[in-house]
């Protein structure tokens, strides 16, 4: 047994990777988010975080296994000296964090691919190893907010992504995260949109109990029936509205959270209140 938040977490970027950029919630006609979630479990070694990533990996990896057979077939019937243009492979999954890889996987996927790793700590670490480390952080900064990015290559010319979608999960110990997670991204604000959660853990003990094969269908088919949305218009997410009453609550929250927002000092905590407002936005997206 785990504490629930071991799966409900990583679970909420899965979903969040299957709206993908298919959909927006529109608040006003110059605000909308999308439904890119980040998220950790932060936890020691040894406390089944990996095990319950991969459980809520599995529809995931089953449907990249399925894609890469279908390409593989599609490459074997494709004439090279045809007019049809070489297949491409629908992705679902990544586990290479470098702008470069990202950036590609988007223009041959513009429903956007989550980005998956059991231990988020070399993502994290990246940025302020090498000399580009900053830009790359802004890079990821912009994905996050659903800007559009683009990639600049010599020899190979410019690829842009409109509206970029690349839900993040992973798991990384409590030392590690305060290694990790350094000045650079709390100055940049990038930290304020990590969602990290350090479930309980207990000694572990034997049970019998496992996830069952209904459930597992159920979040499978759950899963498979998000990546079925289909942009309204090419490069452009469906707009969601609020009803009236759901924006009447949006209101009463949008205010309470800016009053306690104001209330805050600045700093960490200030950032992450900021950055809750947006998060709550996206989860009412992705439960929606």
């Amino acid at each position: 047994d785990v504490a629930p938040a071991f799966l409900a977490l990583p679970l909420l970027s899965v979903l969040s990777a299957g709206v993908g950029a298919s959909a927006r919630l529109q608040l006003k006609r110059s605000w909308q988010e999308p439904a890119t979630l980040w998220t950790a479990v932060v936890a020691p070694s040894g406390s089944t975080k990996s095990a319950a990533l991969q459980h809520v990996l599995r529809p995931v990896q089953r449907l990249e296994r399925a894609a890469q057979d279908a390409h593989e077939e599609a490459l074997a019937e494709h004439d090279p000296k045809g007019d049809a243009p070489r297949p491409v492979r629908t992705r679902y999954r990544t586990g290479d964090p470098t702008t470069e890889a990202v950036v590609r996987i988007l223009e041959e996927n513009p429903q956007g691919v989550l980005l998956a790793r059991d231990e988020v700590a070399a993502w994290l670490g990246s940025f302020d190893r090498y000399a580009h480390g900053a830009a790359d952080l802004q890079f990821w900064i912009e994905v996050w907010g659903g800007e559009q990015v683009s990639l600049d290559r010599v020899g190979d010319g410019n690829i842009t992504v409109p509206a970029p979608a690349v839900p993040i999960t992973g798991t990384i110990q409590p030392r590690t995260l305060k290694k990790k997670l350094g000045r650079l991204h709390f100055q940049s604000g990038f930290a304020s949109r990590l969602l990290l959660c350090r479930p309980p853990t207990s000694a572990k003990t034997w049970t019998e109990a496992d996830v069952s094969a209904e459930l597992e269908h159920r979040y499978r088919s759950l899963l498979e029936g998000l990546y079925e949305l289909e942009n309204a218009e090419e490069n452009a997410p469906l707009s969601l509205s609020l009803t009236s009453a759901a924006k009447e609550r949006w209101i009463a929250f949008y205010n309470d959270a800016n009053a306690q927002l104001h209330r805050e000092h600045d700093g960490p905590a200030r950032a992450a209140r900021a950055k809750s407002i947006n998060h709550a936005a996206r989860l009412a997206l992705i439960f929606h």
